[in-house]
């Protein structure tokens, strides 16, 4: 069954502004999130990729506070999938489904770009996700597609990208 998305012009935020930064997660802030693999020498193994991947959405969760972001679900389930973060953004009130994507690489690297994971097979999951986030929560005005981005270079140390409507409705 194919999906119809609606033509929604409330679905395109008038703030689209990238952020990047180096960030610097304060382990109080996760320290209920299980194991992360905060223990592993970096410098001859990293975390496996279930390890890295909740870090990175414990990274992204206290980044996203930090801008101000209001999170009210992680891992948010439905039959379409799962959205890894839902958050409201206070500075235009849009709903933010967040994808996260962590890899590790070195400090100053420039060649790795874990937002390139977000293939159209992801954003069309994302479109039903947001769909389903809809139907149960009617009150929503406004969703947005984010994409939060992390080059972890240290445990709980990273170069981090938030690209606020990565994609839309109709991409």
């Amino acid at each position: 069954m194919e999906a119809v998305f609606p033509d929604w012009q409330g679905a395109k935020t008038k703030i689209a502004r990238d952020i990047t930064e180096d960030f610097v997660c304060p382990a109080s802030a996760v320290k209920d999130a299980g194991d992360l693999g905060l223990d592993c020498n970096w410098k001859d193994a990293h975390p496996n990729p279930k390890q890295l991947g909740r870090m990175g959405e414990q990274m992204a969760r206290v980044f996203l506070e930090s801008h101000g972001y209001r999170v009210v679900a992680m891992n948010w389930r439905c039959h379409a999938g799962e959205a890894d973060i839902v958050a409201v953004d206070p500075r235009d009130g849009s709903t933010a489904l967040v994808e996260v994507k962590s890899r590790v690489s070195r400090l100053g690297d420039k060649t790795v770009f874990p937002e390139k994971a977000v293939n159209r097979k992801k954003q069309v999951r994302y479109q039903r996700i947001a769909l389903t986030w809809l139907a149960l929560h009617p009150r929503t005005e406004c969703v947005r597609f984010d994409v939060v981005a992390l080059n972890i270079y240290a445990p709980l140390r990273a170069k981090v990208r938030l690209m606020p409507s990565a994609f839309e409705w109709d991409d």
